[in-house]
């Protein structure tokens, strides 16, 4: 009877022994978690700014766009105006 209460005993020790190396690994797992959630939040705010950044540019863009073919019209008309005014010689 004492051996199978000694053996019941070594067993109960070496069950709470793995319990406290799982709750040890269970920490550590838990702020390694955490850890890669903040910096994942950190990446995800980043993309997103990006994001905004790149909805001001396509917006400036837009504008522009429509100034850009005003400034080749106008561009194109002076150079016709100035050609008529100096008369084009052929070469």
């Amino acid at each position: 009877m004492a051996e199978k209460v000694c053996a019941h005993t070594e067993r109960i020790e070496r069950l709470e022994a793995q319990s406290k190396i799982l709750a040890e690994q269970l920490a550590e797992n838990t702020a390694d978690t955490r850890q890669a959630k903040e910096n994942t939040g950190q990446i995800i705010e980043i993309i997103q700014s990006w994001q905004g950044a790149i909805r001001v540019l396509e917006a400036i863009g837009r504008v522009f766009r429509p100034l850009g073919f005003i400034a080749i019209a106008l561009s194109a008309f002076a150079g016709l105006i100035i050609s008529v005014k100096n008369g084009i010689s052929p070469k």
